[in-house]
Protein backbone atom coordinates (compact mmCIF):
# COMPACT_ATOMS: atom_id res chain seq x y z
CA UNK A 1 0.00 0.00 0.00
CA UNK A 2 2.78 2.44 0.90
CA UNK A 3 4.49 1.69 -2.38
CA UNK A 4 1.32 2.59 -4.31
CA UNK A 5 0.83 5.82 -2.38
CA UNK A 6 4.48 6.73 -2.92
CA UNK A 7 4.26 5.93 -6.64
CA UNK A 8 1.05 7.96 -6.94
CA UNK A 9 2.65 10.90 -5.11
CA UNK A 10 5.67 10.78 -7.42
CA UNK A 11 3.46 10.67 -10.53
CA UNK A 12 1.27 13.48 -9.21
CA UNK A 13 4.33 15.58 -8.34
CA UNK A 14 5.78 15.01 -11.81
CA UNK A 15 2.47 16.00 -13.45
CA UNK A 16 2.32 19.20 -11.39
CA UNK A 17 5.93 20.03 -12.29
CA UNK A 18 5.24 19.51 -16.02
CA UNK A 19 2.08 21.63 -15.87
CA UNK A 20 3.92 24.41 -14.01
CA UNK A 21 6.71 24.32 -16.58
CA UNK A 22 4.26 24.60 -19.46
CA UNK A 23 2.52 27.52 -17.75
CA UNK A 24 5.85 29.27 -17.11
CA UNK A 25 6.94 28.82 -20.73
CA UNK A 26 3.66 30.28 -22.01
CA UNK A 27 4.01 33.26 -19.66
CA UNK A 28 7.62 33.78 -20.72
CA UNK A 29 6.70 33.65 -24.41
CA UNK A 30 3.84 36.11 -23.89
CA UNK A 31 6.22 38.61 -22.35
CA UNK A 32 8.62 38.62 -25.33
CA UNK A 33 7.62 41.38 -27.72
CA UNK A 34 8.25 40.91 -31.38
CA UNK A 35 9.59 43.77 -33.44
CA UNK A 36 10.03 44.21 -37.16
CA UNK A 37 12.68 46.74 -38.14
CA UNK A 38 12.83 48.22 -41.63
CA UNK A 39 16.32 49.41 -42.48
CA UNK A 40 18.54 50.16 -45.44
CA UNK A 41 21.68 48.12 -46.19
CA UNK A 42 23.91 51.21 -46.05
CA UNK A 43 23.10 52.14 -42.46
CA UNK A 44 25.21 50.39 -39.83
CA UNK A 45 23.59 52.10 -36.85
CA UNK A 46 20.24 50.50 -37.73
CA UNK A 47 21.75 47.04 -37.31
CA UNK A 48 23.26 48.20 -34.02
CA UNK A 49 19.80 49.37 -32.91
CA UNK A 50 18.30 45.97 -33.82
CA UNK A 51 21.01 44.31 -31.73
CA UNK A 52 20.20 46.68 -28.86
CA UNK A 53 16.53 45.64 -28.97
CA UNK A 54 17.54 41.98 -29.00
CA UNK A 55 19.81 42.53 -25.99
CA UNK A 56 16.78 43.99 -24.17
CA UNK A 57 14.72 40.84 -24.76
CA UNK A 58 12.86 41.74 -27.95
CA UNK A 59 12.59 39.25 -30.80
CA UNK A 60 13.61 41.25 -33.89
CA UNK A 61 12.97 40.55 -37.56
CA UNK A 62 15.12 42.67 -39.89
CA UNK A 63 13.72 43.66 -43.27
CA UNK A 64 16.16 45.37 -45.61
CA UNK A 65 14.51 47.95 -47.88
CA UNK A 66 15.68 50.62 -50.31
CA UNK A 67 15.89 54.25 -49.22
CA UNK A 68 12.77 55.00 -51.27
CA UNK A 69 10.85 52.16 -49.63
CA UNK A 70 11.94 53.39 -46.20
CA UNK A 71 10.68 56.91 -46.99
CA UNK A 72 7.33 55.41 -48.06
CA UNK A 73 7.10 53.48 -44.80
CA UNK A 74 7.97 56.60 -42.79
CA UNK A 75 4.86 58.31 -44.19
CA UNK A 76 3.03 56.92 -41.12
CA UNK A 77 4.53 59.84 -39.17
CA UNK A 78 5.06 63.55 -39.73
CA UNK A 79 8.30 64.17 -41.64
CA UNK A 80 10.00 66.08 -38.82
CA UNK A 81 10.00 62.87 -36.73
CA UNK A 82 11.75 60.71 -39.33
CA UNK A 83 15.01 58.92 -38.69
CA UNK A 84 17.04 56.16 -40.35
CA UNK A 85 14.76 53.19 -39.58
CA UNK A 86 11.22 52.24 -38.62
CA UNK A 87 10.14 49.54 -36.17
CA UNK A 88 6.68 47.98 -35.94
CA UNK A 89 5.71 46.27 -32.69
CA UNK A 90 2.44 45.43 -30.96
CA UNK A 91 0.46 47.69 -33.30
CA UNK A 92 2.73 50.71 -32.81
CA UNK A 93 5.49 52.37 -34.83
CA UNK A 94 8.80 53.25 -33.23
CA UNK A 95 10.93 55.62 -35.30
CA UNK A 96 14.61 56.17 -34.67
CA UNK A 97 16.95 55.22 -31.86
CA UNK A 98 14.31 55.23 -29.11
CA UNK A 99 15.58 53.92 -25.74
CA UNK A 100 13.82 50.80 -24.48
CA UNK A 101 12.51 52.66 -21.40
CA UNK A 102 10.23 54.68 -23.70
CA UNK A 103 9.20 51.58 -25.67
CA UNK A 104 8.34 49.73 -22.46
CA UNK A 105 6.24 52.70 -21.32
CA UNK A 106 4.43 52.67 -24.68
CA UNK A 107 3.70 48.95 -24.51
CA UNK A 108 2.66 49.02 -20.85
CA UNK A 109 0.36 52.06 -21.06
CA UNK A 110 -1.02 51.37 -24.57
CA UNK A 111 -1.91 55.01 -25.31
CA UNK A 112 -4.15 55.92 -28.24
CA UNK A 113 -1.30 56.96 -30.55
CA UNK A 114 0.21 55.64 -33.78
CA UNK A 115 3.70 55.49 -32.32
CA UNK A 116 6.71 57.23 -30.82
CA UNK A 117 9.85 58.72 -32.28
CA UNK A 118 13.29 60.06 -31.48
CA UNK A 119 14.00 62.18 -34.56
CA UNK A 120 17.38 62.23 -36.24
CA UNK A 121 20.29 60.18 -34.98
CA UNK A 122 21.34 61.73 -31.63
CA UNK A 123 24.78 60.80 -30.28
CA UNK A 124 24.61 58.40 -27.36
CA UNK A 125 21.19 57.04 -28.28
CA UNK A 126 20.92 53.24 -28.57
CA UNK A 127 22.88 52.11 -31.61
CA UNK A 128 24.65 55.46 -32.01
CA UNK A 129 28.20 56.25 -30.91
CA UNK A 130 29.03 59.17 -28.65
CA UNK A 131 27.83 60.52 -25.36
CA UNK A 132 24.30 61.54 -24.47
CA UNK A 133 24.54 65.31 -23.90
CA UNK A 134 21.05 65.81 -22.42
CA UNK A 135 17.84 63.81 -21.95
CA UNK A 136 16.28 62.60 -25.18
CA UNK A 137 12.82 63.95 -25.93
CA UNK A 138 10.63 61.15 -27.25
CA UNK A 139 7.60 62.33 -29.22
CA UNK A 140 4.29 60.59 -29.80
CA UNK A 141 2.39 60.94 -33.03
CA UNK A 142 -1.17 60.26 -34.09
CA UNK A 143 -1.83 61.25 -37.67
CA UNK A 144 -0.41 64.76 -37.93
CA UNK A 145 -0.64 65.38 -34.17
CA UNK A 146 2.71 65.46 -32.33
CA UNK A 147 3.41 65.83 -28.62
CA UNK A 148 6.01 64.98 -26.00
CA UNK A 149 5.72 61.36 -24.86
CA UNK A 150 8.64 61.20 -22.43
CA UNK A 151 12.17 62.29 -21.66
CA UNK A 152 14.82 59.62 -21.23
Amino acid sequence: MRARVLALAIILGFAIAVAAGLYYNKQEQAEVSEATIYLTPECGCCGAYASYLESQGYRVEKIVVSQGELYSLMEVAPRRLWSCHLVEMNGYYVIGHVPVEAIDKLLENEPDVDGIALPGMPPGSPGMPGEQARPFTIYYFKGDEIGVFSQV
